[in-house]
Formats: C-alpha cells, structure tokens, sequence
C-alpha cells in the first residue's frame, strides 16, 4: 500500500469524441491544443508545461477529426534557458492582435531572436 500517492489508473482516450475548445491532449507523439476543434501541436513537453492546460491522455485515432492547423511555443513571459550558452532569456510578451498566442516555430525564432538550428540567441529588446 502506498501512502500520499494517487493510484487511480489514468484514462486514455481511444475513439474520436469532440474535445472541448481549451484542452490539451496528450498522445504516444506530441502533446497537442484544442481550439474551436482544431489542434495545434506543442513544440515541446517544456513548452506545454508553461502553458499549465488541463490534460487529457488519448491515442492518435481519437483525434483523427481534429485537423491540426500550426504550432504552438511558450507562454508569453516564460523564462526560457538556452542550452547552448546557458543564458537565460524572457519570452516577449505582445499584444494580443500582433501574433496572437499562437504560432509557427519559424515566427517564434524570428519573434523571440532564437535561432534552434544554430543554438544561438540574439539578445532581447
């Protein structure tokens, strides 16, 4: 018997169902959120942590209805370590009409002045 530890078998998901707008779902792959039944794929689990969604474990098929439409990075303001030079950078945080929250990995690169393929970040302004 285990003390202070929640033995509740965890729920998987394993037929398509229509997930609330706002939710994270959790596969074998990647972590994905759901908006408006679209989803969009986190770039990494540290990035999906900034976030703090609500998460629902599922496999692939069940969210085969759900057409992924982009990428999502950090939440606005997360402080980022960059591995390379172990600096560490704010995220910038913007209006909400300039990107919006979320975006492809190129425009976060562009946005933010990291560059991933070079492991180099550019000082933030």
């Amino acid at each position: 018997m285990r003390l202070f530890k929640n033995t509740k078998p965890k729920l998987t998901i394993s037929f398509p169902i229509e997930f609330p707008s706002g939710i994270a779902v959790k596969t074998d792959i990647a972590t994905y959120w759901i908006k408006d039944n679209k989803r969009y794929k986190l770039i990494s689990d540290r990035a999906a942590m900034s976030w703090r969604f609500t998460t629902l474990n599922a496999t692939e098929s069940a969210l085969a209805k759900v057409k992924l439409v982009g990428k999502l990075g950090f939440r606005d303001g997360t402080l980022i370590k960059n591995i390379a030079d172990g600096k560490i950078i704010k995220n910038k945080i913007i209006g909400p009409d300039a990107l919006g929250s979320v975006r492809t990995l190129e425009e976060y690169e562009q946005f933010a002045g990291i560059d991933f393929a070079l492991k180099k970040v550019s000082p933030v302004v």
